[in-house]
């Protein structure tokens, strides 16, 4: 063989375990897989839901949801845009003629009310209008509700809609008709329609002293206002302009104003130290009128930006918030704020969008939770399997509304997926021990009681959750061999059969039918049980000591026993059984009287006294003899038969019981006195 073929046979084993080696090392290098987010997917590209005559192919990044849970957005498909609520298509641009155009005009706009009304912006002729679920509200142009004849919409902004039905938008407005802005405002419509829109904030409105609306057409921030669910409440980014217009700060006039009251300014300190606010973004109010605004300070760049919650920055840039780090250059791309204080939050850290959740608003910074984020994979359809990578949160700090969050726990936001696929999905969120009923809770008393589950699932016996409080000691979905179907532990003798536990009784202990150790109490069984009348218990078996009854051996307790050599046990004498538990045979030694044996004498000869059938033998004529030889003997003239015991002349004997010798006590003393005689006779 070659050099060569010997080298390779050599080294192939070594080659061989080489190649393991680096096998197990990459086995181990492998990161493991992390478990997919379990969603919810509302909607996503591609798909085709009833109402529409092509497939998806666009999302709109704004999504609203109502108290009710029933979520809104905007889509699109070929040439054409739909209003999706609560689960269908409920209208498209080309339901109605007079709109014009193939898209909305403000992919931000929306809303949903408890009612299913909804609102959006759409295209009717050459101007932009607001449309809602009853038709068209108003259109650029029109003349501005609430303002001098004449002042006219110019623009319009950012329509929403409420739980109440209410609707809102901004609007430039043109108080001169030579079509340019020359101011804004906010109008709201209680009840959604035309006639009730009023401005509710305006340019030039008076907020405090020497402070009114700038009166420009960019005095309001379009992207950075809201209200509450009940309309009761708003809130505003604005820029302010001083009376005296020669002392105006130019570089300090932006502010967060409540109410219509200024609660934020550029340039007023904060509660942090050595920062103060200065750009606003994002804002939500809820029906108490507590507030969420975002945005940064004046100082130390990297560590200045912040939610603050009612004008206290709560959760700033540079904090550790749901074990992550917002580190510097973060920034908040959404906020949203339900009435009950619960909060959403997205970050932008790093590049990486995350989504985080909070049950108290006003102390985010140690309750939020991480719930998504960029690079996570999801799971659809709960087989603990990806459905897809989250490669996009949409958000946007300046953008308006981006989540969907109410008391129910519906938390809602657009994504996008595998880097092209936009979707909708509901993220799970639970503040379960709050004691409040939301989210999946089916009951919330702050922690474990005996009706609730410390899960905030309503407690029952068999749902697999141990619930101490109600004196629950195991949980195993029913019974099971350690566990009793009442969900205590199974123990023998607890009064409970548990069968699992291959328990057949359970009397609390020894009873007629059961045994201590929970078997059904039967003789021979091995198991001697005092409360069903046992003494003893051989399985069965009979033993000198004990009968197959299971009770102890005893000549005369009616059982026969022949390992302890009964014959017989009639439980006494009987006409075949003797006393002492022997087959009654006459000549067998034992008077037995109820077999009618007068006497017995260990045999079954005749002329013995007593005969062959155990009868006491009597003479055969009437006058005495004698006689001479073996077994000779001599009976009584009288034909009464001889006593037990009494001498015959031949030497032979009779046995008789007491009872025959009492009655023959006179024969007997003949007898003597016959014997005595003769005997005197021969000595003379």
């Amino acid at each position: 063989m070659s050099g060569q073929f010997r080298n390779l046979r050599t080294r192939g084993p070594r080659l061989a375990s080489l190649a393991a080696l680096v096998g197990v090392v990459a086995a181990f290098a492998v990161p493991a897989q992390a478990q997919p987010v379990a969603v919810t997917l509302v909607l996503k590209d591609g798909d085709m839901p009833a109402g529409l005559a092509s497939p998806v192919t666009g999302l709109a990044e704004s999504i609203f949801v109502n108290t009710m849970g029933q979520v809104m957005f905007q889509g699109d498909i070929s040439g054409d845009q739909f209003i999706w609520v609560d689960g269908k298509v409920v209208w498209k641009n080309s339901d109605d003629m007079s709109i014009t155009g193939s898209g909305f005009e403000d992919d931000r706009a929306g809303g949903v009310s408890d009612a299913g009304g909804w609102v959006t912006m759409v295209g009717v002729g050459a101007n932009d209008a607001i449309w809602t679920d009853k038709g068209l509200i108003i259109k650029e142009k029109d003349q501005s509700p609430g303002l001098m004849m004449g002042n006219l919409i110019n623009f319009l902004y950012r329509p929403y809609m409420y739980a109440n039905g209410g609707i809102s938008f901004i609007a430039s407005t043109d108080a001169d008709a030579n079509g340019s802005s020359d101011g804004r405002a906010i109008f709201y419509s209680v009840d959604g329609t035309a006639a009730k829109l009023a401005p509710v904030l305006k340019s030039l409105d008076v907020l405090g002293t020497d402070l009114i609306v700038n009166n420009t057409s960019s005095s309001i921030e379009y992207s950075s206002y809201a209200f509450s669910n009940d309309g009761k409440h708003h809130i505003a980014v604005i820029d302010l302009e001083d009376v005296n217009i020669a002392t105006v700060d130019f570089n300090n006039d932006a502010a967060v104003v409540v109410d219509g009251k200024v609660v934020m300014q550029e340039g007023t300190a904060s509660n942090v130290m050595g920062q103060n606010h200065d750009n606003f973004d994002a804002v939500a109010i809820n029906n108490a009128g507590n507030y969420l605004t975002s945005g940064d300070g004046d100082g130390d760049s990297t560590k200045d930006e912040h939610i603050a919650y009612n004008g206290k920055w709560e959760v700033v840039e540079g904090d550790t918030v749901g074990g992550v780090a917002l580190a510097s250059g973060s920034y908040v791309e959404g906020l949203a704020l339900t009435d009950g204080g619960y909060a959403a939050h997205v970050w932008n850290t790093g590049g990486t969008e995350r989504l985080f959740f909070s049950c108290d608003a006003s102390a985010m910074k140690t309750n939020s939770v991480l719930v998504l984020k960029e690079g996570d994979e999801i799971d659809t359809n709960n087989d603990q399997v990806s459905d897809g990578k989250v490669t996009d949160i949409s958000g946007s700090n300046f953008s308006g509304v981006t989540l969907a969050l109410n008391d129910k726990l519906d938390l809602y936001v657009a994504v996008t997926l595998d880097s092209s696929t936009e979707a909708v999905i509901k993220v799970p969120v639970t503040c379960c021990g709050d004691g409040k009923i939301n989210g999946t809770d089916v009951c919330d008393d702050a922690g474990e009681s005996a009706t609730c589950n410390v899960d905030c699932t309503a407690n029952k016996c068999g749902d697999g959750k141990i619930n101490k409080t109600a004196m629950e000691t195991c949980d195993d979905s029913g019974e099971s061999a350690t566990c009793d179907d009442d969900c205590t532990e199974a123990t023998c003798g607890d009064g409970k059969i548990n069968a699992t536990a291959k328990e057949t009784c359970d009397d609390s202990g020894e009873s007629a039918t059961c045994n201590v150790d929970c078997t059904a109490a039967a003789c021979g069984d091995s198991k001697v049980n005092k409360a069903a009348g046992e003494d003893c218990d051989e399985a069965g078996v009979e033993t000198k000591g004990c009968d197959a009854d299971c009770t102890y051996q005893e000549c005369g307790d009616g059982t026969v026993n022949k390992t302890a050599g009964e014959a017989c046990d009639d439980k006494g004498e009987s006409a075949t059984c003797n006393v002492d538990c022997s087959a009654a045979a006459c000549g067998d030694g034992k008077l037995n009287k109820a077999a009618g044996e007068e006497c017995e004498d260990g045999n079954t000869a005749d002329g013995d006294g007593c005969s062959a059938a155990c009868k006491i033998e009597g003479g055969s004529s009437t006058s005495s003899s004698s006689g001479s030889g073996t077994g000779g003997g001599s009976s009584s003239s009288s034909g009464t038969p001889a006593a037990p015991g009494d001498v015959e002349a031949g030497g032979g004997c009779s046995v008789a019981l007491p009872s025959e010798r009492n009655s023959n006590n006179w024969a007997w003393l003949a007898a003597f006195g016959v014997a005595v005689a003769g005997v005197r006779r021969r000595r003379r």
